[in-house]
This record gives structure tokens, sequence and C-alpha cells, in this order.
């Protein structure tokens, strides 16, 4: 179960890294738009 927390980690992290790149370069309607997209 460790080794599973562990990669949830690493996905949430890299999903965050993307989102924060993604925000350098558009608006907050942009982000929404993607979270719409995503979900």
């Amino acid at each position: 179960m460790e080794k599973e927390n562990i990669e949830y980690s690493i996905e949430e992290i890299e999903f965050m890294n993307l989102v924060e790149q993604f925000l350098c370069f558009s608006d907050n309607s942009s982000l929404y738009s993607l979270v719409i997209l995503l979900f």
C-alpha cells in the first residue's frame, strides 16, 4: 500500500506541475475550462 501511495503522490505532483505551467500561460477562465474538460 505504501508503494501505491507513493505512485499517487507522484501523479499528484506531476498534475500540480502541469497546472502551474498552465497557469503561467493562461488566465483563470482558461484553467476552469481545462478542469471542465478533465472532469
